[in-house]
């Protein structure tokens, strides 16, 4: 008789890949040391998933999700098409990438009460950071590992929202709604 797979299996797997991946890095993980951390047998994973690359790819797209697995995906994960991950990850970003009070403010022409505003954009970055906070940890573990994923969180996602906030925080000093503070030791 069959040995039937636990039915939460692929969250369990996706979990322990997630702090594998994010304690190590991608280039240092090997399946041996998701199986471990899992609990099974390094070939059970392949019953998941075909590759580490699969591993990787699966763990990039659900490790954040509200509802992993509405549908499942079927068994085991094939290794994705070479471009696959990073096309996932920068539409993902693309969908987070600009907070919408963020890009109001600076196209805000009459600023009424920046207090309320600043807080607003605080907020609402916050929430998309909670959020995503395994996937944040999992590109900024993993990407080093990756050219392309480098360039694509370091070099545009994280610089071009840290440059969007300068903007706006530049703008509402130079027109005076904020003060720069000096501090007195």
């Amino acid at each position: 008789m069959a040995r039937r797979m636990p039915e939460d299996r692929l969250e369990q797997l996706v979990e322990a890949a997630a702090r594998v991946f994010i304690d190590q890095g991608y280039a240092r993980t090997q399946m041996a040391d998701v199986a471990d951390a899992l609990g099974v047998a390094k070939g059970t994973l392949y019953l998941y998933v075909e590759s580490k690359d699969a591993l990787f790819d699966l763990t990039a797209r659900y490790v954040d999700a509200p509802q992993p697995f509405e549908t499942r995906p079927a068994l085991p994960v094939p290794t994705p098409k070479r471009g696959a991950t990073v096309k996932y990850v920068r539409e993902r970003l693309a969908h987070n990438q600009a907070p919408a009070t963020l890009v109001k403010g600076l196209a805000r022409k009459r600023v009424t009460d920046v207090r309320t505003e600043l807080e607003a954009i605080a907020r609402e970055l916050y929430e998309i950071v909670a959020r995503n906070r395994r996937g944040i940890k999992l590109l900024d573990r993993s990407a080093r590992d990756h050219p392309e994923l480098a360039s694509l969180w370091f070099e545009d996602a994280r610089s071009g929202l840290i440059e969007l906030f300068t903007r706006y925080l530049e703008d509402r000093t130079r027109r005076k709604l904020l003060r720069t503070r000096t501090r007195r030791w």
